[in-house]
């Protein structure tokens, strides 16, 4: 009896010593990680940088379609694809802050914190709006694909054909119900091939590192610039958080309340179309511009930007900071904060804008 009662303790103490090895192996294997990690984030290429908003700023992105808290859920397809690209993004990184310093064209002294939040601007439009659209796109390639709607393809199918199938009622709800939604997002121009690559091009990375200010082009091909392009998008998408109204008869309710597009008559003119609750506008030139200028109204004057390669950032930053400063970060009855279009973080702290020419 004791004999057995020997054995028993004997193997109960082996099996613990073999718990116990293992845990320690798990112990000291977690701590080799996180001293790779650390010896990555010392000696890497990409270093973390940022407040802890900052790393917040898009808290909420995946409760909607394209990631803000205002917006309705975005419906499910009935076809189900397999999503090979799903892209894991990375928060702040300091690679990007020779993009921005390279960039002065005009003003020799523009604030770091203004940089900074040009940076902040181009990683939300970049994560916020272009990520989003090109997945978007993507999967309706996929679905049309799947289904053999050859002529069907985001990019090579021309803006009229993509018009007919968004008024395909019952493709739209059991296949492809985010179709209207990306036509709205690619109706600007007619060179469709042209416009999904840049899109495309320009949501590589976070921070838009593709990005063209400007560029020469013959006077037949009218194409539209980056400028252009993002400028455009930002519309779209903040028509997307705004209501409609009965007498806006169909307008896009953020452009035609909000943006005013130059043109030959006087300043007084383009100031006087002004129609919001806020008293403020974004004046921008049109869309095949080949030298693109925004600039921005608030009390029915001009006031003065900066004009550079990132002067279409610096003037939804002024437009973004009148609207916390004037309107109590309320756009049309929606918060432009977290909880709503969760844009406000791209502006902390941010400085005076520097004086230069108008517009």
């Amino acid at each position: 009896m004791s004999i057995l009662f020997l054995d028993i303790s004997f193997n109960r103490k082996y099996w613990y010593y073999v718990v116990e090895c293992f845990v320690l192996a798990l112990i000291a294997l977690s701590a080799l990680l996180y001293f790779g990690k650390y010896l990555w984030l010392i000696f890497g290429e990409d270093q973390v940088i940022g407040t802890e908003s900052q790393k917040r700023l898009l808290d909420g992105r995946d409760d909607t379609a394209f990631g803000t808290v205002y917006a309705r859920p975005a419906p499910i397809s009935q076809i189900n694809v397999e999503d090979d690209n799903e892209c894991h993004i990375p928060y702040w990184h300091s690679s990007f802050y020779g993009y921005i310093q390279n960039s002065r064209v005009v003003e020799p002294a523009i604030p770091i914190k203004l940089l900074q939040c040009v940076t902040n601007l181009r990683y939300w439009i970049s994560t916020t709006i272009l990520h989003r659209l090109v997945t978007e796109v993507q999967h309706v390639d996929k679905v049309s694909q799947k289904l053999g709607l050859i002529n069907l393809k985001i990019g090579e199918t021309s803006l009229k054909t993509l018009r007919l199938w968004a008024e395909h009622k019952q493709l739209v709800e059991t296949c492809l119900p985010m179709l209207p939604t990306v036509l709205a997002f690619l109706n600007f121009s007619d060179n469709q091939n042209y416009l999904v690559q840049r899109i495309k091009e320009l949501a590589k990375g976070v921070y838009m590192a593709e990005y063209r200010w400007k560029f020469f082009q013959e006077p037949h091909e009218r194409l539209p610039t980056d400028a252009a392009i993002v400028f455009h998008l930002f519309c779209v998408y903040m028509d997307c958080q705004l209501m409609p109204t009965a007498q806006e008869g169909g307008r896009r309710p953020f452009y035609s309340r909000y943006v005013v597009i130059g043109d030959n008559n006087p300043i007084e003119d383009m100031v006087s179309r002004v129609n919001n609750r806020a008293n403020c506008a974004i004046l921008a030139t049109g869309n095949h511009e080949p030298d693109p200028k925004f600039n921005f109204f608030s009390g029915k004057e001009v006031q003065d930007c900066l004009y550079d390669r990132n002067n279409l950032f610096y003037v939804i930053i002024q437009f973004l900071t009148y609207m916390r400063e004037q309107q109590g970060s309320i756009l049309e009855g929606v918060s432009l904060g977290r909880s709503g279009i969760n844009i406000l973080d791209v502006i902390d702290d941010i400085p005076h804008i520097p004086r230069c020419d108008k517009f």
